[in-house]
């Protein structure tokens, strides 16, 4: 069997939670790759706060571009790597 890929853990960690945030539940990749995004991983996932449970989207950004993080007063300060933040500079600046 070859080995498990980063994003595939990642993927298997967020697909195996029952609910997050005490809302959204029944938590799929979007694919097999979970959108074969850059810096992200995304999901379909039901939300038991709307009437219908409706389908909503899930985007997380991936941790192998997060190479420390801090929180102070409960807010969490991400600290990237090189290439995520060249990339969110081009994109976002």
């Amino acid at each position: 069997m070859p080995p498990i890929s980063h994003n595939e853990v990642w993927l298997i960690i967020i697909e195996s939670q029952s609910i997050i945030n005490n809302r959204f539940f029944d938590i799929k990749r979007i694919s097999p790759d979970g959108g074969n995004g850059q810096f992200s991983l995304v999901f379909i996932a039901k939300d038991n706060q709307s009437k219908r449970k409706k389908e909503v989207v899930l985007k997380f950004y991936n941790p192998k571009d997060i190479i420390d993080y801090v929180e102070i007063d409960g807010v969490m300060f991400i600290y990237l790597n090189q290439r995520a933040k060249d990339y969110t500079k081009t994109r976002y600046l």
